[in-house]
């Protein structure tokens, strides 16, 4: 899909920290992996292009398995 529109960045992230990220889609509650986010020295981190285009939550979970980045 080409991109129309640039994909928001996430800001102020922890710096240090690696977060699963995932896309929701609150249609069908169908997850769509987005990869591991992990800041840059400022905490921005810049996700995939979503799937398709529609509506969908990029959700950035911090589970006991994903932990700080050393």
């Amino acid at each position: 899909m080409p991109a129309m529109w640039d994909v928001p960045k996430m800001v102020q992230l922890e710096a240090g920290v690696s977060y699963r990220a995932f896309y929701f889609n609150p249609a069908t509650a169908a997850e769509h992996p987005a990869g591991m986010a992990v800041a840059d020295a400022a905490g921005v981190w810049q996700p995939p292009v979503a799937p398709v285009f529609q509506d969908w939550v990029l959700v950035l979970d911090t589970a006991p398995s994903v932990g700080r980045v050393e």
